[in-house]
């Protein structure tokens, strides 16, 4: 199967997932994955990464125990997503994260943060979101659609900004 056939099956599960259930569990998903998650407390201001063990040959996401449980969810769509792209430079380096030496490039960094955002907010998922808060289609967006948005999705209000702004709404500012 190859990465891009997984990654389609995962957003149709996503979406899946939201009409059943209203909620996506991002850790069920990264089990899915045969990834494990541990929620620790990190020393310094990073979020999250993800870590490949070369003698259990497993693959293990680490997220920030004290940062919001939104900026968590994100944190491990977003390790998931660095899974499912580049597991060959999570391999090769035995560690990825945003800084430093663990770090990737900004654009794999980049599709990693898109893929996350569709993992937790599926594109249909949200369309039909903003139709049933009654949502003109080309009306600005307002803040409390945004804040109630961030809220269904369990996401941050940045993150839901930035999404609805690649699906060419438009959203004026964030209140975060």
């Amino acid at each position: 199967m190859t990465s891009q056939t997984l990654i389609d099956e995962l957003i149709k599960k996503c979406e899946h997932s939201f009409e059943l259930s209203d909620n996506i569990d991002i850790i069920k998903i990264a089990e899915s994955l045969g990834l494990r998650v541990m929620s620790v407390d990190f020393k310094n201001d990073g979020s999250a990464n993800i870590v490949y063990n070369n003698d259990s040959e497993q693959f293990i996401i680490y997220v920030n125990s004290k940062q919001k449980k939104e900026r968590q969810r994100f944190s491990i769509a977003h390790e998931i997503a660095h899974y499912l792209l580049h597991k060959n430079e999570i391999k090769e380096k035995g560690k990825v994260d945003r800084i430093g030496y663990d770090s990737l490039s900004n654009e794999q960094e980049r599709e990693a943060d898109k893929l996350a955002a569709q993992i937790l907010i599926p594109e249909n998922t949200i369309k039909k979101k903003l139709s049933e808060l009654r949502h003109q289609e080309n009306e600005i967006i307002k803040s409390n659609t945004v804040i109630e948005l961030a809220s269904y999705f369990k996401v941050s209000i940045a993150v839901i900004a930035i999404k609805l702004r690649e699906l060419g709404y438009h959203v004026p500012y964030v209140i975060d």
